[in-house]
């Protein structure tokens, strides 16, 4: 009898494990919002005041589930392990082989190394090897261009984004972004995709703001394939390249994104929104409220469409994440458009950011989405104090 009723109960049990279906990430997109809900348990034990205590952070995970954190004002790396806790700081501001000047991009290169962007003006790169983290063991890499976005893709490659700009008169410049691939053992640099734009303004101040501004002017983009290929996103258009590691384009993919036309009343009304809420430089001295429609009138900045969306991220499961412009200038809600590895449409979905506030900045991405949980860096929106932690949410 005895045998009979543990029978029974595996047999119950292998029931509801049948029944039962484990939420995946893809579930939480499609539920279309996504609450901020910490897990108490991740970083229980870790006082983060002391560690965490300024903004400027950049967060990568390491291929054991640690997170390096770069703190870039401060000039130096943070790690914890999985489970949130406090591990060690590394890096210093300086010169030397293990020091860094306000590092900015953090990724992952080959599950060996943790790339480390310096400054940009800087235009170094340092390689940490995850095993040994000492001055002995680092490859130090300077840049033929100033690197503004640097990912690490595979097969000993990263690539990075130059910006260049040329003068063709005296109102009018040419603006050429180009997508280099390093290899960190020759040094060699490719050139594997490059882009073009012209544009005119008379003030230095306005197109300095604009071009700054992935809301109003288009931006470049990228990202890291499961496959360790390049994705290159430029946000004018509604396409993404994926390039190999050998800077051969495999394929395009068309994402279904929406386009956000604007009327003469609607360019009119941002306009008038932006001014009462900028004062810009310019070469001839501040550019006063009153001023600045009068001042951007002849320019080219502003087109006729806002650029499809504002940045481009993929998750640890390869898919492609978006945040598609919108209209909205000020406590915009953050939304992602989410795309499977081959640009089929899943799903739209709302951060609701809960007690946290959280940016959709592309400087410093906010928020990484994987299979083993959603983190960020986020501070609360009720605390006196900046009181930031790197937040776990589950996948449930």
């Amino acid at each position: 009898m005895k045998w009979y009723k543990i029978s029974v109960l595996v047999l119950i049990t292998l029931l509801f494990n049948i029944g039962v279906k484990a939420v995946t990430l893809v579930d939480m997109y499609k539920r279309g919002e996504i609450t901020l809900v910490e897990d108490p348990s991740f970083g229980k034990n870790t006082d983060w005041e002391p560690l965490l205590y300024d903004y400027g952070k950049n967060m990568t995970i390491g291929p054991d589930g640690s997170f390096y954190v770069a703190h870039l004002i401060q000039s130096f790396i943070s790690k914890f392990d999985r489970n949130g806790n406090f591990v060690r700081n590394f890096m210093q501001q300086g010169q030397g082989p293990l020091d860094c000047i306000n590092p900015s991009d953090l990724s992952i290169l080959d599950a060996k190394y943790l790339v480390v962007v310096d400054f940009v003006e800087n235009r170094k790169i340092t390689l940490v090897d995850l095993e040994h983290i000492d001055s002995k063991h680092v490859i130090i890499l300077k840049t033929q261009n100033t690197p503004w976005k640097v990912t690490a893709i595979k097969n000993n490659k990263i690539a990075y984004i130059a910006i260049k700009d040329k003068t063709i008169s005296k109102w009018e410049q040419k603006r050429i972004y180009e997508v280099i691939l390093k290899n960190i053992i020759t040094g060699n640099e490719v050139v594997v995709a490059r882009y073009e734009y012209n544009y005119k303004c008379r003030e230095s101040g306005i197109r300095s703001y604009f071009l700054s501004q992935s809301r109003w002017f288009w931006k470049v983009f990228l990202a890291r394939s499961n496959e360790g290929n390049l994705i290159v996103g430029v946000s004018d258009r509604p396409t993404v390249d994926i390039i190999s590691t050998e800077g051969e384009k495999i394929k395009t993919l068309t994402l279904d994104c929406p386009k956000v036309k604007l009327s003469d009343s609607e360019r009119s009304e941002i306009m008038d929104k932006i001014a009462n809420s900028k004062r810009i430089k310019s070469k001839s001295g501040s550019i006063l409220n009153s001023d600045f429609k009068n001042a951007i009138s002849g320019s080219t900045l502003f087109g006729a469409h806002l650029p499809y969306y504002k940045y481009l991220t993929t998750d640890s499961l390869g898919n492609i994440l978006i945040i598609p412009n919108d209209r909205c200038l000020k406590d915009c809600p953050i939304v992602y458009r989410v795309y499977s590895p081959e640009g089929k449409y899943i799903a739209t979905t709302k951060i609701n950011t809960g007690k946290f506030k959280v940016a959709d900045s592309y400087r410093l991405p906010q928020i990484l989405f994987t299979d083993k949980g959603i983190f960020g860096i986020w501070d609360l929106k009720d605390a006196e104090d900046i009181y930031l932690r790197i937040v776990k949410v589950k996948i449930q």
